[in-house]
């Protein structure tokens, strides 16, 4: 997945770090596991409540100077949080670690205001270019063809996908409009439901996938997607991949009539 070099270490921290014995590295992982779901905990708590003058620490805000408002008791905790968490990805390089959180997505700058109510706006024909990108290394361009139809309850919106590989793909989705004004969502790839739900002038998507790991099992992944109106009536899908509490991979979409 991702191995990062002892030079990432922020503030020069240079000291060495002795590879774990294979006995060790099940608990390594475990507690990894746990500082980073704590870390990810701890970002989404600054994010949300970011009127008590607390800083959103990255790698490049560790590198830099503090922020006015934050205590140095705070940022040194955060700071320790963060190279503990790197000293442990280094010493377990087989482990996969991104700096991201697997949050939602923001709703994209280029979004009017208009509203997105997805069964007006993706009912008919409409064709979309898009691009998937992993920390594995993924970087797959696509064209999609969507048809929409709403019977008055349900959006069926069948997905026609030709990967710029060659692949061919189609997906259904089923959205049902529920009594609260939330949307529940199939699709044959999807575990469970998914839900649907209006946030401001957006639409929001949220799913499980299990998907091939490569060694004959799957792996859980879940999709966050917002929908937004851009300008000229163009939609604007971005969507975050997580796995474990971190964000994995992204996807990047828009869509036009055809």
């Amino acid at each position: 997945m991702m191995a990062l070099r002892l030079a990432l270490l922020p503030f020069g921290d240079r000291t060495p770090v002795k590879a774990p014995h294979k006995a060790d590295f099940r608990s390594g992982r475990k507690r990894l596991g746990r500082l980073r779901v704590s870390w990810c905990q701890r970002q989404r708590r600054f994010q949300e409540e970011p009127h008590k003058g607390t800083v959103i620490v990255t790698p490049g805000t560790l590198a830099g100077s503090a922020g006015r408002n934050s205590s140095p008791g705070v940022e040194n905790a955060r700071f320790q949080m963060f190279r503990t968490l790197l000293k442990t990805a280094i010493a377990l390089p087989f482990v996969p670690l991104v700096a991201a959180c697997a949050t939602r997505p923001p709703i994209p700058a280029e979004a009017v205001a208009t509203p997105f109510i997805i069964e007006d706006v993706l009912a008919g024909e409409t064709i979309g270019r898009g691009k998937i990108t992993t920390i594995t290394g993924v970087d797959r361009g696509f064209e999609a063809k969507l048809d929409g139809t709403w019977d008055g309850e349900t959006l069926t919106l069948v997905e026609d996908f030709l990967f710029d590989d060659g692949e061919v793909d189609q997906k259904t989705w089923r959205l049902t409009k529920l009594p609260n004004g939330e949307y529940e969502g199939t699709r044959e790839d999807v575990v469970g439901a998914a839900r649907g739900f209006q946030d401001e002038n957006g639409f929001r998507l949220e799913y499980l996938i299990d998907l091939p790991n490569g060694s004959g099992g799957t792996r859980r992944v879940k999709f966050r997607d917002i929908l937004v109106v851009g300008d000229g009536g163009l939609v604007i899908n971005n969507a975050t991949i997580g796995w474990r509490g971190l964000r994995v991979g992204r996807v990047t979409l828009t869509i036009s009539e055809e």
